[in-house]
């Protein structure tokens, strides 16, 4: 009986496998195994890649210079100036002055040396030292912003160790007064907090990190702080109110004095050294020069177009590490054609002097700069400047630190609010149609705000597959997709062998997370916090699919976040896109039943599972994993060590995390409020460090509210459980079951009750 039994094992067995092929119906053949994930990766970075060298030319479409006169050219140009303004988060009390402060800290021959301090309505205070020649008569005046290595003592020669760059000194000498405003430099001394951790990051990432999350922006601070400075002087009795210009110098300062320029027409010049450029690698840059969609508009020559046809003095030193002179030239080339146009082609100039780091402000500069400005100077012998009273443009600097991220910190706290105005004040909870009707804006402005509304795959879906492995329940396929030309996704499918002829399955797309793979869930070889979830789904009966989530290899992938903002695409638009064409892929597959897929991942998986399933209407059940969370407290918050502020200060940089102006709109609550009314659940361990269970409790009492309001309060729920980061997959299992109406039928079912048939039969045929 024995032998009979395994006969008629083994006899099943093989005749349930041999009705799956080598490869999926309706795709090829896949004949070549390589990694797929690395050539993913790799091949957005180039498709994000190639659409920045193709910004340049396309922004023609999105400008119409008239160069008619200045005032139809200024009309033309205004616009822009709007869209620069929005994309620098510049509100007009930034640059409203309210009150000011000036103290005398110190003399020269013919100079008052002062502090000062300018208040803005609802801005950042802007502080920094001014020297004023001891005249009756009124006298021009430049602004040089200044942050380290540089200081204002440097510039205006107090320090007289850097005569090659105390530009400062030469204007004081040429008659005008010299402004001195601090910036915040790339040091650490204050990032994070003394009782948790400190010394983490660059102040400026530190702080564009909170800003970015709540509509923020460094540089758009800075550059209001100048606008707010020319606004004072310019009712000075000491200053020549049209007699103004600014001076900047590399990326820190260069940007604000260049975005400043261009839309305050108070400013009648400007110099900018070591600055001027391409912006195509932009994304190398500082983080807090990432602006969204920068580049679809804006290019230095664009900026330049705002500014013309007030004179532009772009200084290029030879040698200088981050300017090359050649692409600068290429760049002032663009600019000068609007310059030309408005015959006014002596208003912009290119100089090169030798030198490269150590110059800042040739002779042949500041010669332009000052008739630029036609105003007769007063010439005075160089003479020592003397503090009287002790200053510290560092003390200067930290208190602006503090003060700006005080400023953020309260935006983010506001946020809540900001959120209820903006999303929940503006949903109908009447009954489900209307409600689904209501959140239609919002999931547009989802996928075009923070997705960045990348592109609809440019070539047809075709698909490649091959057997994986197989064991007694299922069998693993390699699925290889299209997404854009030369940009393949991935996947791993498992298919149950008990699927009947004409049967529709529902199926479970189950997603890893960071610098994950489909088999690390999909193969029992593996062990780890996922605990094999797509393989025992798989067993439970489900069809399940696991995609390469393109969040691996490090820099590689984060580079690929970096370059899509500055064209206003995001990594997760590549994701939502790559998910879509998943979507269309299974439910081409004869066994999957389209109207039941779902979505289940951990931690990256479980973020790409809540904002996919809110983008994706096609997913009808949503699982999120180890991720659901208070965005506030886990992106911007400074008083919790579980912040991703502190996670990427001394573990990794978390660039791929990032989207503009997110918890102003859309935490995870106001996602999974855009999955209803879809089932929808959260999975998280009491233990687990990435969401915090007190976070990931207070946040889901806004869902749990919003299906009780809808009347469908059986449609979500939330699991806790014993355990730290990791798919617990009980409750989970569960409910995507119930969900997605699996009726339980492995394979291995069949082998019983067919043994059991002929043993019986065996039986009483005795």
């Amino acid at each position: 009986m024995n032998i009979k039994f395994s006969i008629y094992f083994l006899f099943i067995f093989f005749i349930a496998k041999s009705a799956f092929a080598d490869y999926l119906p309706g795709t090829v053949p896949l004949t070549q195994l390589y990694n797929f994930a690395y050539t993913y990766v790799t091949g957005l970075a180039e498709f994000v890649e190639q659409r920045i060298d193709e910004t340049q030319p396309s922004r023609t479409n999105v400008w119409n210079w008239n160069y008619t006169n200045i005032d139809s050219y200024e009309t033309s140009c205004a616009p822009h100036k709007t869209n620069l303004t929005a994309m620098l988060r510049i509100t007009p009390g930034q640059t409203k002055v309210v009150s000011n402060l000036w103290q005398n800290i110190g003399t020269g021959t013919f100079y008052s040396i002062e502090k000062f301090s300018i208040f803005t309505e609802n801005g950042i205070t802007v502080r920094g030292l001014a020297v004023f020649p001891s005249l009756t008569n009124i006298v021009p005046a430049v602004i040089i912003p200044v942050t380290d290595p540089l200081s204002p003592e440097i510039i205006i020669g107090i320090d007289t160790n850097h005569p090659n760059i105390s530009i400062g000194k030469k204007f004081l000498e040429k008659g005008f007064a010299v402004i001195c405003p601090v910036f915040i430099n790339h040091q650490e001394w204050w990032s994070g907090n003394p009782t948790i951790l400190t010394n983490l990051l660059d102040h400026r990432r530190w702080l564009y990190q909170q800003g970015y999350h709540i509509g923020k922006q460094l540089i758009g601070d800075e550059t209001a702080g100048i606008i707010a400075c020319v606004n004072l002087l310019s009712t000075d009795p000491r200053i020549i109110t049209n007699s103004i210009g600014v001076v900047g110098r590399d990326f820190d300062s260069g940007a604000s004095v260049f975005f400043a320029c261009a839309l305050d027409e108070k400013i009648q010049a400007v110099l900018l050294s070591g600055y001027f450029n391409q912006r195509t690698d932009i994304w190398k840059q500082y983080i807090e020069h990432q602006f969204f969609g920068f580049l679809n508009e804006f290019g230095d020559a664009e900026i330049a177009s705002l500014i013309a046809p007030r004179p532009l003095i772009i200084e290029s030193p030879i040698d200088f590490p981050k300017v090359p002179v050649n692409t600068s030239s290429s760049e002032f080339e663009r600019a000068k054609i609007h310059y030309d146009n408005l015959g006014e082609s002596d208003k912009i100039n290119f100089l090169t002097p030798p030198g490269g780091t150590n110059i800042f402000g040739c002779d042949d500069a500041i010669s332009l700069f000052i008739e630029f400005l036609n105003i007769g100077t007063n010439y005075f012998q160089e003479s020592s400047l003397v503090l009287t009273s002790s200053y510290s443009h560092i003390n200067q600097m930290r208190a602006l630190f503090y003060e700006t991220q005080n400023l953020y910190q309260q935006f983010c706290s506001n946020s809540y609010s900001v959120r209820q105005t903006f999303f929940w004040d503006n949903i109908d909870t009447s009954s489900v149609a209307n409600y689904q009707i209501s959140t239609e804006p919002f999931r547009s402005n989802l996928i075009y705000e923070m997705f960045g509304n990348v592109p609809d795959p440019d070539i047809p879906l075709q698909a490649w597959s091959c057997v994986y492995k197989s064991n007694e329940n299922f069998v693993t396929y390699h699925v290889l997709m299209t997404l854009y030309s030369n940009v393949n996704c991935y996947g791993l499918l498992n298919v149950p062998y008990d699927i009947k002829e004409n049967e529709k399955r529902p199926c479970v797309v189950c997603q890893h997370g960071l610098e994950g793979s489909p088999k690390i869930i999909s193969d029992y070889a593996y062990t780890n916090v996922y605990h094999f979830f797509a393989a025992r789904l798989a067993d439970l009966g489900f069809v399940t699919f696991a995609p390469q989530n393109p969040t691996i290899y490090g820099s590689t992938f984060r580079n690929i976040q970096r370059r899509a903002a500055v064209v206003k695409w995001d990594l997760m638009g590549f994701i939502l896109r790559q998910h879509q064409r998943g979507i269309d892929f299974l439910s081409s597959l004869p066994f999957v039943d389209s109207n039941k897929i779902g979505i289940y991942g951990l931690s990256w998986g479980g973020r790409t599972a809540s904002w996919i399933g809110a983008a994706e209407p096609r997913y009808s059940v949503v699982v999120n994993s180890g991720n659901f969370s208070d965005a506030v407290q886990k992106y911007t918050s400074i008083e919790n060590i579980y912040s991703y502020l502190f996670l990427a200060g001394y573990w990794l940089p978390e660039d791929d995390l990032w989207k503009f102006n997110r918890v102003n709109k859309f935490s995870h609550a106001e996602l999974a409020a855009l999955i209803a009314p879809r089932p929808f659940m959260v999975e998280c361990g009491w233990d687990d460090d990435v969401p915090r269970s007190e976070w990931a409790s207070n946040e889901y009492i806004k869902v749990n509210q919003l299906y009780n309001s809808l009347g469908i309060s059986n449609e979500t729920r939330i699991e806790f459980f014993d355990g730290g980061h990791e798919i617990h997959g009980v409750g989970t299992f569960e409910f995507l079951k119930e969900k997605l109406d699996l009726i339980p039928e492995p394979v291995f079912i069949y082998y019983y009750l067919f043994i059991i048939y002929h043993l019986l039969k065996i039986h009483f045929n005795k």
